[in-house]
């Protein structure tokens, strides 16, 4: 609904701000919308409404471009429109603030995955996009950090796989990253391999491919912890009891 009214009100948006804040001086609206009792997703959302910015939107105007192009064009026009802001170019879509800037890509994913009722990257994918513009898409929705993660739990498993090893590779090392990092990291990350890497040849699913190719056995039950537990593991259709061993 709070939403709704923005969108509808856009060009006054900042006028609705400051009368809202004038007549409830000790209920500031960012402040209100801040301690909404919703997922932090409808939060960051909200927020990035008052800045002048719809995920929706964005999320529309890809899926238009899903429907007449594919291959290579597809690739460099979704690309195009999520490209971040920069000194030399500027996109109306994004934020130039880098923390929303990464947060209103995220959304618009969601977006995406809400309104048209599937994963972009898999829109993509099946339309012929390239391998390479894929996981810049990745990137560009889940962020540098989180798809960081999933490269290197993507390349510790593949070197497993192969039985080979690398110094610039550790089960421990990233186990011991991820328990560093916040439930939401873990989140994203689970969402981007599954958009992603787990499309590679001879890999599946994140906690699946943890499960079967993870040497450490207490290294493995840690990292499965980890993400079993998170929402969208929780609701994965057919998932099955993993084998720890």
């Amino acid at each position: 609904m709070l939403q709704d009214i923005l969108r509808s009100n856009r060009d006054d948006q900042r006028t609705i701000e400051e009368v809202f804040d004038l007549l409830y001086p000790d209920a500031q609206l960012r402040r209100c919308i801040k301690e909404m009792k919703v997922d932090l997703d409808l939060i960051n959302e909200t927020l990035l409404h008052l800045e002048g910015h719809s995920a929706r939107e964005v999320a529309g105007e890809i899926y238009d471009l899903v429907s007449t192009m594919s291959s290579e064009e597809l690739g460099a026009a979704v690309l195009d429109v999520l490209a971040p802001p920069s000194a030399t170019r500027r996109n109306k879509r994004i934020p130039e603030d880098i923390n929303w800037s990464d947060e209103m890509m995220f959304q618009v994913g969601l977006a995406f995955q809400r309104d048209f009722g599937s994963d972009m990257v898999e829109m993509c994918r099946k339309v012929g996009v390239p391998m390479q513009m894929l996981e810049e898409l990745t990137t560009r929705l889940f962020g540098h950090e989180v798809c960081s993660s999933a490269r290197d739990i993507y390349n510790i498993m593949k070197l497993n796989k192969e039985g080979q090893t690398s110094p610039d590779y550790s089960e421990e090392r990233m186990c011991s990253y991820l328990e560093s990092r916040g439930v939401r990291h873990r989140e994203r990350l689970l969402r981007a391999y599954n958009s992603h890497w787990a499309h590679m040849p001879g890999f599946g699913h994140l906690v699946d491919d943890i499960a079967k190719f993870f040497r450490d056995t207490h290294i493995k039950k840690k990292m499965l912890a980890m993400l079993i537990g998170l929402g969208s593991e929780r609701r994965r259709p057919g998932a099955r009891p993993i084998d720890l061993h």
